[in-house]
C-alpha cells in the first residue's frame, strides 16, 4: 500500500542551502525535519537550473547566477510548495532558509457533497487568493481574492454555484495563494 503524507500547509519546514562556486546545493525534509525527501524536484522558476532529491533528500544546481528567484518544490506525496524572492549572492558562503511563512489549512468535508469548509491561519496580514481548479489545472471557481488581516478564517465554498450537483466521484483541487505562500490539495466531489 503506497504510503501518502498529508501535511495541509507545510511541505518542507526547512530548505538549507549553500551558494558555493555558484553552486546551491540544499536537503528537503518532511515536516518533522527527520525524514528525507527522495524524488522531489527542486527548480528554480522560469530557468533552467532544476534538480531531484537522492535518497538524503540532497540536490545541487551548478553555475546558478546571482539573482532573485522562485524556487519550486514538487513530490507526488505532498503539497507543492513554492518560495518567492529567493535571493543568490556571490558573495554568500552560506544561506539558511526556513519557511517563516507559516500557513496552515484544513479543508472539510472532503470528500465533500455539496459545500467545502477551508479553514486557514495566516501570520500576517495579506491579499489571499483560493481558487478551485479541475484535473487540467483550469481554474473553475475562484472563492475568494482579497486581503485577510492575520489570524484564522474560514471560507465556504457552495459546488452547485458551479452546476456539480450530479457530477459524483469527480476530483477537483483547490489551491490558496499568498503575498509568499502557494498549496495545492485535492477535494473529492460525491453524491
Amino acid at each position: 500500500m503506497k504510503k501518502l503524507i498529508y501535511f495541509l500547509g507545510l511541505f518542507v519546514i526547512g530548505l538549507q542551502t549553500q551558494v558555493l562556486a555558484n553552486t546551491l546545493t540544499g536537503k528537503i525534509s518532511d515536516i518533522s525535519g527527520n525524514a528525507a525527501v527522495e524524488g522531489a524536484y527542486v527548480y528554480l522558476y522560469n530557468t533552467d537550473f532544476i534538480d531531484t532529491t537522492d535518497v538524503n533528500g540532497e540536490f545541487s544546481m551548478d553555475g546558478v547566477p546571482p539573482g532573485t528567484y522562485t524556487i519550486i518544490i514538487d513530490h507526488p506525496d505532498y503539497v507543492q510548495k513554492v518560495i518567492k524572492n529567493f535571493t543568490v549572492s556571490s558573495t554568500a558562503s552560506s544561506i539558511e532558509m526556513t519557511d517563516r511563512y507559516n500557513l496552515s489549512v484544513t479543508c472539510y468535508p472532503n470528500p465533500f457533497i455539496d459545500h467545502l469548509n477551508i479553514k486557514f491561519s495566516i501570520d500576517e496580514p495579506q491579499n489571499v487568493t483560493i481558487e478551485i481548479l479541475n484535473m487540467q489545472g483550469q481554474v473553475l471557481d475562484v472563492v475568494e481574492n482579497r486581503f485577510f488581516m492575520q489570524g484564522k478564517h474560514i471560507v465556504v465554498w457552495n459546488a452547485e454555484n458551479l452546476g456539480l450537483r450530479n457530477a459524483v466521484g469527480n476530483i477537483y483541487f483547490y489551491r490558496i495563494l499568498g503575498a509568499h505562500f502557494s498549496q495545492t490539495n485535492k477535494i473529492i466531489k460525491t453524491k
